[in-house]
């Protein structure tokens, strides 16, 4: 037990367990449409669900497309989501630093400090599944922000012709 105590009070622990989150979260993000893909030929409820989710995604690229505004509107809440990313990033890791200065201490724990390191890592967990979901609304938003400007260049090179 004492052992993995040490272990915890590592901050190269600590920074391993979490470029590993990470890196897990953003490559679970890239795979999740494959795997809808998979489980969409297998289930039908899972079908229902890809083809209505397919059919939003269309309608906010053709709402885009119709309207510039609506564009710049898009990427600025891109923007407002990047933000929000960085900002709850550094909270997650200020209530990291905040739990591991407790820890540190070499006397004995009283109940106050315990509590109060759960709550920061209680904390430090909520903002790190809220930095996940920031980060997946992030890739959602960029990959139709991709599909509108792959289309509107197929829209130009038709004209062209």
């Amino acid at each position: 037990m004492e052992r993995i105590l040490d272990d915890i009070k590592q901050p190269s622990w600590w920074f391993t367990v979490v470029i590993i989150g990470l890196g897990i979260n953003i490559l679970a993000a890239y795979l999740k449409p494959a795997i809808d893909k998979i489980f969409g030929k297998i289930s039908a409820r899972r079908r229902g669900k890809n083809l209505e989710s397919r059919e939003k995604k269309e309608d906010l690229i053709s709402l885009l497309l119709q309207n510039r505004f609506k564009i710049l509107e898009y990427k600025l809440d891109l923007v407002y989501f990047s933000i929000l990313l960085v900002f709850r990033l550094v909270l997650s890791l200020a209530f990291l630093s905040l739990m591991l200065y407790i820890i540190a201490e070499p006397h004995p724990y009283s109940l106050f400090e315990i509590i109060l390191s759960v709550l920061f890592f209680l904390s430090l967990i909520y903002q790190f599944r809220e930095t996940y979901l920031t980060l997946l609304d992030i890739f959602d938003r960029q990959s139709i922000l991709d599909e509108v400007r792959k289309r509107e260049k197929i829209e130009i090179m038709r004209m062209e012709k």
